[in-house]
């Protein structure tokens, strides 16, 4: 690990009163679940975009591929293109 990545490591896990293992536990838990819910919703619009409920929204998942980005930057944990 880089020295400053370990000083602020460091400075993060002593003000929030955690010993280092339990801080890096819980850094790596909130990493695992933040790649779950990005695989989750990559599964489920997979999902949608290969079988619409509606004809109408097929078309409109296409018309929308054609004009610009697949997702907005307020959902940062959509799959990107």
């Amino acid at each position: 690990m880089p020295e400053p990545m370990f000083r602020e490591m460091e400075r993060a896990r002593k003000r929030a009163g955690r010993d280092r293992s339990a801080w890096v536990q819980e850094a790596v838990a909130e990493r695992l679940e933040r790649e779950r819910r990005k695989a989750d919703i990559a599964a489920y619009i997979r999902s949608y975009e290969e079988h619409p409920e509606h004809e109408w929204e097929s078309k409109w998942v296409e018309a929308a591929l054609k004009v610009g980005p697949r997702y907005d930057d307020e959902w940062p944990e959509a799959p990107r293109g």
